[in-house]
């Protein structure tokens, strides 16, 4: 199992999740709650996050990184900004119904919920645009995510290959491995890991 941590809130998963890569460990947040699920929850109402190792033989190093993160003071790494869907950005094709009467619900900028024109239901625009079209639906709504990880913390991690899982530690960004000879590219490894693309 690759847990090595929970956090009351993703805000604080992430940041944990930040300090360790920033430490050449590579990990990410693990929502066990299905994506449709994550989003009909309010600031404050979510569960345990949990935070998973890509590379078990990292558990010790991690633990210890996690109770130094634990007892350092906050820093805002402006996530609440970040985590801010911006409807305006939305794809115009999509239609957004009320799930009361099936009328279809305005998009005024800045507005997230209200209630329905045609039958006052009250309505979550983000929960609707989820339940309707898929959390995929919003990919369009964030800004455009940071660089996972300098390449100067990608080359010490011990990235395990795609190909044969072999730890990748100490080696260029892009190479080839030494154990199957297929290329890699580090940089792409833990991207997809941190995103949850990867196992």
């Amino acid at each position: 199992m690759r847990k090595i941590a929970n956090f009351a809130s993703a805000i604080d998963a992430q940041n944990a999740v930040l300090y360790l890569l920033e430490h050449g460990v590579v990990a990410r947040v693990h929502i066990p709650l299905g994506d449709a699920q994550f989003y009909r929850l309010k600031p404050g109402q979510m569960g345990a996050m949990e935070v998973h190792l890509a590379d078990e033989r990292e558990r010790e190093v991690a633990e210890a990184l996690i109770a130094e993160w634990r007892a350092l003071p906050a820093v805002d790494h402006g996530w609440d900004e970040q985590a801010e869907a911006d409807l305006s950005r939305l794809d115009p094709a999509i239609t957004i119904t009320c799930a009361a009467c099936r009328a279809e619900l305005p998009r005024a900028p800045g507005a997230i919920d209200g209630t329905c024109p045609a039958c006052a239901e009250p309505y979550d625009l983000l929960e609707r645009v989820v339940t309707q079209h898929g959390p995929e639906a919003l990919d369009a709504c964030y800004p455009e995510p940071a660089p996972i990880v300098p390449e100067h913390v990608a080359i010490p991690a011990p990235v395990p290959c795609p190909t044969c899982s072999y730890a990748l530690a100490d080696l260029p960004v892009i190479g080839r491995c030494p154990e199957c000879g297929r290329d890699y590219d580090k940089l792409a490894i833990i991207r997809a890991y941190v995103l949850g693309e990867g196992s």
